[in-house]
């Protein structure tokens, strides 16, 4: 069932004449074809910007009860099926909901300690069952929305209207883990849930639709996170750390003084120092410096942290490859891969050891991937073409302290006044009026 046949069987195909756009088939009170069942239903916006941008719509959708387990707590949410974007090196694919599918489901994991989001890098299991029987079988995909932010998600076939249980097995999660997670996350834990999949469950989902004034269609901006709404509860939203919550020396663009973008992705560049960073290393370094046997060391160990997100709602972009080329006075020192991490108090983010880092040392930071997250509408342009990200390290280096010049109480300076950002649906509730368009 796509989206047509969704809303057709809720009875409200013919009430979707909204924000300018018409009904398709108005005009014609028999029974769509199948080929006519395959137009979308909702409108598209032709030839969208190469950067974030407001969708037509906000969708509509159900969350379910928080399934909380011994690591991980898991909240559910469900919608009718629609189009995502699937990412392969730099080819963005769009992937249609088929004839089958009948819901979207999505899920965010997170730690209930911490209320950080979970990266979950070797994935999920999904199984839905109707009177014992699996009628549906998924392995989601982690997917970024402007309203959802970084969560799991796929187009699920059912078998009719009833009771469905789904089960959720999450996996141990692999990637590094620092300062309090590195003993955490070990083992997968199994949940469930059920929900009814029925005339009223298609209304409901469908009545939530909120339509933005055709003029925003395509504006820079996003639409706020769905987060503490009545109908969705208080639900979980990966955010990455403001500028006063990440530690350490910040690196800035030479050119803008602010922290870099690429392909319309913020990336918070830090430098920690000892002894702070011997957290994040999980190790004490004393007095010994990595590497000062091998050649005179003129700089102090570090920890680097690249924090890439999304401008306005600043959700984390994960599964990226990221190298850095350190290098001082044209010399090389080192060519390193970064490591996808989660930390106990930042969330994720990317993380790698420096031997040698000294006042006015290059790093040219290298987007070998980017991020390989499934898109829905709105960030399906941006995050694909990121050319390298040259940084100098500052005077305000020391090795030891955390001197950015930069207010712990400001949040990531992403180049948007706060009057603008509010504008463009920026993560607060006071963007939600404007990005949500009339609907009367």
């Amino acid at each position: 069932m796509n989206r047509r046949r969704f809303l057709s069987r809720a009875g409200l195909v013919g009430s979707l004449a909204v924000a300018g756009c018409s009904d398709p088939t108005e005009d014609n009170e028999e029974t769509p074809t199948p080929e006519e069942e395959l137009v979308p239903e909702f409108p598209e916006i032709e030839d969208p910007p190469d950067r974030v941008y407001l969708p037509t719509h906000r969708e509509g959708m159900e969350a379910y009860e928080t399934l909380s387990g011994d690591e991980v707590a898991v909240t559910p949410m469900l919608t009718y099926p629609h189009p995502f974007w699937i990412v392969d090196g730099t080819n963005v694919e769009r992937v249609e909901p088929s004839e089958d599918d009948d819901v979207h489901l999505m899920m965010t994991v997170w730690d209930e300690g911490t209320g950080i989001v979970l990266p979950m890098d070797a994935g999920l299991h999904v199984e839905v069952e109707r009177d014992g029987e699996v009628v549906a079988e998924r392995v989601p995909w982690p997917m970024l929305s402007q309203e959802m932010g970084f969560h799991f998600g796929d187009n699920v076939p059912l078998d009719g209207d009833g009771t469905y249980e789904v089960t959720v097995t999450t996996s141990r999660i692999n990637i590094a883990k620092t300062r309090g997670y590195e003993e955490r996350f070990e083992d997968g834990e199994r949940f469930s849930f059920e929900f009814e999949f029925d005339e009223a469950f298609r209304h409901r989902v469908v009545d939530r639709i909120e339509w933005l004034d055709e003029e925003r269609w395509g504006e820079e901006g996003a639409l706020s996170p769905i987060t503490d709404s009545e109908e969705t509860g208080d639900v979980p939203y990966a955010r990455a750390p403001s500028t006063g919550e990440v530690p350490g020396t910040h690196l800035l663009d030479p050119e803008t003084d602010e922290p870099a973008t690429r392909g319309d992705g913020v990336f918070l560049t830090s430098l920690v120092g000892s002894p702070e960073a011997e957290a994040f290393f999980g190790t004490d370094l004393g007095d010994d410096l990595p590497g000062e046997d091998e050649e005179e060391v003129v700089g102090e160990v570090a920890y680097l942290i690249v924090s890439p997100r999304s401008p306005y709602n600043e959700v984390p972009l994960t599964e990226m490859a990221l190298s850095v080329d350190h290098s001082r006075e044209g010399d090389d020192l080192a060519e390193e891969d970064l490591a996808q991490t989660i930390d106990s108090e930042i969330g994720f983010h990317y993380g790698l050891s420096l031997d040698d880092v000294a006042v006015g040392d290059d790093l040219s930071i290298a987007i070998e991937t980017p991020p390989q997250t499934a898109r829905h509408q709105g960030y399906e342009t941006a995050f694909v073409e990121m050319p390298d990200i040259d940084l100098v390290v500052p005077e305000a280096w020391t090795g030891a302290e955390r001197d950015d010049g930069v207010d712990d109480t400001e949040g990531t300076d992403d180049g948007v006044d706060d009057e603008e950002a509010e504008d463009g649906g920026n993560g607060g509730n006071g963007g939600d009026e404007d990005a949500r368009g009339d609907e009367e």
